[in-house]
């Protein structure tokens, strides 16, 4: 029963090589330095807003002023 299984399976996910490998022409590799300078920026804006978030949402469950509110 088991064997008989097994055999199907390996009918059902059996494929055709169609072209042989080989060599590309173009060495092609990810811009390492756009991925970092990306980065960088994210991680810097996501610091920013953050901060953002954590003053106003404290200053508002203090019931502080803002600093131009008389």
């Amino acid at each position: 029963m088991e064997t008989a299984m097994m055999s199907e399976m390996r009918e059902s996910f059996a494929f055709k090589v169609v072209d042989p490998p080989r060599v590309p022409d173009i060495k092609i590799s990810p811009d390492r330095r756009r991925i970092v300078q990306a980065g960088f920026l994210l991680s810097l804006a996501g610091g920013v807003v953050s901060a953002f978030l954590l003053e106003f949402r404290s200053r508002r469950a203090s019931g502080k002023p803002a600093a131009d509110e008389p």
